[in-house]
């Protein structure tokens, strides 16, 4: 489909750098080629569920996603960070290439928006976005119902999607670098970030919602912050069916996705400014919407309120700006809400100096809390940061918590102070700035909501980061694979009818180097259930597992999967039965644990899962007359020596085996 000729003058803006050429030392090794990223996202249509919210008990919509990198180069950034504030600014590196298979610096390009660091590993950044939206009769995505509050990411690889050239076997950075605020993070081409639907923080709460048809749509830099050599494939939508406490996909398509054209026309590039400055922003929606506003930014932060038609013009008072280096950029929002954000000019402000006298008639400051967000859970010793901004002179900012003050008033930028979050109670507490300006005009933030918890609650990351399957008679082996990072625990689950008769069946699992461990057996009379572990002490490519069965004559259905966030197995339970529902009780050891279970039985009809789990695979084998299936917790059970009832509701009927064992979390 042709591309707007709007959206290719704002991509020519942003990226645009010359080409880089040999040396004629090295022309026979032929040019440097510049070797774009190209952000995407995917939403697996396996891993999405109906939960319920651990601390509410309301209905959520939970899903997986990983954003990764599908282009020619690496995609990287680079924090600028400041400890005083917690906040951060970014620049993307630009690679270049002669081979497409090596890598090295070309330029850089400045980012538009302010990270906050979320200790102990995440930035909060505009990196993606999740909403619930209603269906149009064409099955387009509609008004928006609902929104996932996912903000934090860690911005580092831990998932090898593959699929494109020169995917490297290990990503870069390392993975480590996310928990280490001034730190490059980024994406290997080929590889992304994995966030699975039984990680807190993203599932998107379907309080209001009624039952029926909505679309689900993942964004991924929704507000094209970044360089990349494809803006138009960033959106998924999945079409999904909601009943009660389950959802069914329909469909999932990825439409070409036309965002608004906006440019920084004014000031120039390194303009030196003072005084009032006139701010310009030329932008242009794609037909049939309309540019609805444009918000100048400065230093990623909103300056001024936005303005909502043409010319898209602000008047900048530089006032209380500090003298030195900063960033300008603009963000368009058209009709539909597409977002594009403008490249950055960096502009050197020289003078801090009033453009006119002070006057007793000078309006108020603006103040903004910057940091910590709302409805963030905090804990220890945290920044508590603002920016304000005055035509003349921002005075002082006085923060507050509970409306009395934190701290003196801070004079002079950054604003910001540390704030001890162990002398208020634990629970629900509001943060608040007040900024004064030279005359004695005061302006106000609103009050930001925080939930203060001392110590920090355990954190919920598991990485289901490799899920591959085989099926057949006798000895199988599954789908090469590869895993993300060293010391990984990988898993196999056996399901199989076995042989007719009195004679029982079991499973012998080898592959890949490692060292199999049987962990719990369901085997009582015909048929059998089985989970084997091993640890992957290095990164494995091209890894494969096999399940060998003792006696061959019988089918098998084998789940191979790696999963990251866990320190291995802990408690684990198996049952046989000759009818009746398959269930078995399981006692946690942890307090952040997933539950996983295998089963096989006789019969050809689908076994079902209750509220609360995830099917990890299902074989109706009519050959054989039997059902094999896998399942899953989809969010972390309880406190240690929570009674999990591992279930498969129906059918009612036939012989069952059904082992179930504990994962437990690492505290990542």
């Amino acid at each position: 489909m042709p591309r707007p000729a709007a959206l290719l003058i704002v991509a020519v803006a942003v990226v645009a750098a010359p080409i880089i050429l040999a040396t004629s030392a090295g022309a026979s090794r032929g040019a440097y080629h510049v070797t774009l990223p190209d952000l995407q996202i995917q939403v697996p249509t396996g891993d999405i569920s109906i939960g319920d919210n651990p601390d509410t008990g309301d209905r959520q919509l939970q899903f997986t996603h990983i954003t990764w990198d599908a282009g020619t180069g690496p995609f990287q950034i680079k924090p600028r960070y400041d400890h005083r504030t917690g906040t951060a600014t970014f620049v993307q590196t630009i690679y270049k290439s002669r081979t497409g298979s090596t890598w090295r610096p070309d330029y850089t390009v400045h980012l538009a928006a302010t990270g906050v660091f979320d200790p102990p590993s995440d930035y909060r950044y505009p990196l993606t976005r999740f909403t619930l939206n209603l269906m149009n009769g064409d099955g387009s995505p509609g008004a928006v119902v609902a929104t996932s509050p996912k903000t934090d990411y860690c911005i580092t690889a831990d998932a090898f999607v593959g699929g494109v050239p020169n995917a490297p076997n290990n990503t870069s950075p390392p993975q480590s670098n996310c928990t280490k605020p001034n730190k490059p993070l980024g994406l290997s081409v080929g590889w992304g970030d994995e966030y699975d639907q039984t990680d807190n923080g993203q599932p998107i709460d379907l309080t209001g919602v009624p039952d029926g048809t909505y679309v689900l749509q993942a964004t991924v830099d929704p507000d094209h912050l970044f360089a990349e050599s494809d803006r138009h494939n960033n959106v998924v939508d999945t079409e999904l069916q909601i009943s009660g406490g389950d959802v069914a996909v329909v469909d999932q398509t990825t439409p070409f996705t036309a965002a608004p054209a906006v440019m920084l026309s004014s000031p120039d590039r390194g303009a030196k400014v003072s005084g009032s400055v006139d701010l310009r922003a030329p932008a242009k929606a794609v037909s049939p919407a309309t540019i609805a506003s444009v918000q100048f930014l400065l230093d990623g932060q909103p300056l001024g309120p936005p303005t909502k038609s043409p010319p898209y013009a602000y008047s900048w008072t530089v006032g209380s700006t500090s003298p030195g280096s900063h960033t300008l950029s603009a963000r368009a929002t058209d009709s539909e809400g597409h977002v594009a954000t403008a490249a950055v000019k960096t502009v050197d402000v020289v003078s801090s100096a009033p453009a006119r006298l002070l006057s007793s008639s000078d309006p108020a400051p603006d103040v903004t809390l910057i940091n910590p967000a709302s409805q963030q859970t905090v804990s220890g010793t945290i920044p508590v940061a603002a920016i304000a901004h005055d035509n003349v002179a921002v005075k002082s900012v006085q923060f507050m918590v509970d409306g009395r003050p934190l701290g003196a008033p801070v004079t002079v930028a950054p604003y910001a102070v540390q704030w001890d979050t162990k002398a208020v109670p634990d629970g629900p507490h509001t943060l608040s700035a007040r900024a004064t300006n030279a005359s004695g005009a005061k302006g106000a933030t609103t009050d930001v909501p925080v939930t203060v918890a001392n110590p920090a609650p355990p954190m919920t990351c598991f990485v289901l980061q490799v899920q591959v399957g085989a099926r057949g008679r006798g000895t199988v082996t599954s789908p090469s694979f590869h895993t993300a990072a060293a010391g990984e625990t990988v898993l196999a689950f056996v399901a199989s009818a076995g042989p007719r008769g009195a004679s029982k069946e079991t499973a012998a699992v080898s592959g890949s180097g490692l060292t199999w461990k049987l962990l719990k057996r369901a085997d009582r009379g015909q048929g059998d259930a089985e989970i084997w572990a091993a640890t992957a002490r290095s990164v494995l490519t091209g890894a494969t597992v096999t399940s060998t069965l003792a006696r061959p004559g019988a089918d098998q259905q084998l789940t191979v999967i790696a999963m990251e966030g866990i320190d291995g197995a802990g408690a684990s339970s198996a049952a046989s039965g000759v009818g009746g529902a398959p269930s078995l009780i399981l006692r946690t050891t942890s307090e952040t644990s997933l539950v996983f279970a295998v089963g096989e039985g006789g019969g050809t009809t689908a076994r079902t899962v209750p509220p609360g789990w995830v099917r990890l695979g299902q074989w109706i084998d009519r050959g054989s007359h039997s059902t094999d299936w896998g399942q899953y917790t989809n969010q972390p059970t309880g406190e240690a020596g929570t009674v999990v009832m591992v279930k498969a509701p129906a059918p009612r009927s036939g012989r069952w085996n059904m082992a179930a064992v504990e994962l437990t979390g690492d505290g990542s």
